[in-house]
């Protein structure tokens, strides 16, 4: 294995895959360790030694075992602090990245999805997990929708919101592409980028319950002035978004998180420019000038127009990869 440090960070190389793991991480293992030697292993299982039940949910895929040991003490957890680990897979012909996933295998025999970012020129899927176990690295082929074909120009957009986890259907079997985006879905989408922190924030809001699946997105984006009420104690979670309102929440996001937020051109070419609320001039030129909004037919912006989950999908899609987020 070939190992290096660099601003106190560990980063290990092996024949299999790799493994990083920052500072902190390290203090927690050492905390476990008595000050003993640790051993870092990374190999392929002998599917032998699986329970049962995990040698039937596996299959023919290639199982991974990543452990940490310290003496005969098992360390599998960093005191919350994650690291980084970065497995193989080869494309098949006619799969694409954003279907590669990785998989951790419990005890039970059960397959636990985790978000994962494959790089084609490495050949390696890498993620990020705060404790150890068995992995498997494969092709996901169960994101199917009724109303998703791949001859659509949303496919690949929708595909990989989804497989991020930045998305989910309205319906096993349905993604309602053309159905509008509500702000409660699109709060929700935006914290999801921004791996779905925990607000502590007070709620102010009457139309937002405790119980509702969007609270904590809700807070969190009013917490970090992406989005406002519409009045002071109302948010109207089921309203439409905007394809304005949806460009200003992304470009505040951008801000937030020291991404590009220069402005270079202009929105004058388009017909209805004067439609562009004066509150969102500046983020729609952004999302322009960045490829993420695009315009319509007879060269009209839309901006009062109602985002589309398709569309929605689409511009988050263009967001991670023009901009080079994290979440890519």
């Amino acid at each position: 294995a070939e190992i290096s440090k660099g601003k106190l960070d560990l980063s290990i190389k092996t024949s299999i895959g790799n493994i990083e793991i920052s500072n902190k991480a390290l203090e927690k293992i050492s905390d476990q360790t008595d000050g003993s030697n640790v051993e870092i292993i990374m190999d392929k299982v002998d599917k032998q030694k699986l329970a049962p039940k995990q040698k039937s949910t596996v299959g023919d895929d290639v199982v991974y075992d990543i452990s940490i040991m310290s003496k005969e003490k098992l360390i599998s957890s960093f005191g919350g602090q994650e690291i980084t680990i970065s497995l193989p897979y080869t494309l098949k012909e006619g799969q694409i990245k954003d279907k590669v996933s990785t998989w951790y295998l419990n005890d039970n025999g059960e397959l636990e999805k985790i978000q994962c970012k494959y790089d084609e020129a490495t050949g390696l899927a890498t993620f990020a997990t705060n404790h150890l176990s068995y992995y498997i690295v494969g092709y996901d082929n169960s994101i199917i929708f009724n109303d998703v074909n791949e001859d659509d120009w949303f496919y690949d957009s929708v595909m990989y919101a989804v497989q991020k986890g930045l998305f989910t259907g309205t319906s096993d079997i349905t993604f309602s592409p053309n159905s509008p985006m509500t702000r409660s879905m699109l709060v929700t989408v935006i914290h999801r980028l921004g791996e779905a922190p925990i607000s502590t924030a007070i709620n102010p809001f009457t139309d937002v319950k405790d119980s509702d699946w969007y609270m904590q997105a809700v807070k969190w984006s009013l917490e970090n002035d992406l989005v406002k009420g519409v009045t002071s104690t109302e948010f109207k979670p089921q309203n439409n978004v905007t394809r304005e309102q949806l460009a200003v929440m992304l470009y505040r996001f951008a801000k937030i998180n020291g991404l590009n937020t220069e402005i270079k051109g202009n929105i004058e070419t388009f017909a209805d420019k004067q439609n562009v609320s004066s509150w969102a001039y500046e983020s729609m030129t952004w999302a322009v000038d960045n490829g993420l909004i695009s315009g319509k037919e007879n060269n009209v912006l839309d901006p009062s127009g109602n985002a589309t989950r398709a569309e929605a999908a689409t511009i988050l899609h263009r967001f991670n990869e023009k901009l080079k987020y994290k979440a890519n």
